[in-house]
């Protein structure tokens, strides 16, 4: 007798049709398809068109990578001084 610790479940039982290219209209199937429908949302301004970034976001961002930077230089300076 053998032990399996993961017995493999049954498979289920799939009893519906496959699905034609007749019945699958509208839906993506291939490449092509693909890349004109990500053209489409990109044409219609859907995709990539982010708002603007607010001025204080902007400057609130710019301080903390400064602030990050400095952070991390203080640390290489820190290390090469054997701290």
């Amino acid at each position: 007798m053998s032990f399996q610790m993961y017995p493999t479940p049954p498979a289920p039982e799939d009893n519906r049709p496959l699905k034609s290219r007749d019945t699958m209209a509208g839906t993506i199937y291939n490449n092509g398809d693909a890349f004109a429908h990500w053209q489409r949302l990109v044409d219609a301004g859907l995709i990539g068109n982010a708002p603007p970034m607010a001025p204080e976001i902007a400057a609130r961002l710019a301080e903390t990578d400064a602030l990050f930077r400095r952070i991390a230089e203080d640390r290489r300076r820190a290390e090469r001084s054997g701290f």
